[in-house]
């Protein structure tokens, strides 16, 4: 688990995998989807490529979270 900053009541880290199944989640609430729209993440498999190309890449390539995408 990369840390990204800790205080004693928060832990704040990079995305990871594991993390599929709460953005398929998140992603299809409806106020997501009213207010953010459809990002096409409807299977955790679909999570994971978000993840994988999204903000994981993101990390690398830049050295901070999420893209503008």
């Amino acid at each position: 688990m990369n840390l990204i900053l800790t205080t004693s009541r928060l832990l704040l880290r990079e995305f990871s995998l594991s993390d599929a199944p709460f953005i398929r989640t998140l992603f299809n609430t409806p106020g997501w989807l009213q207010f953010i729209g459809d990002r096409g993440v409807a299977t955790n498999g679909d999570a994971e490529q978000y993840l994988a190309n999204g903000p994981m890449k993101s990390y690398v390539t830049n050295g901070f979270g999420l893209p503008l995408a």
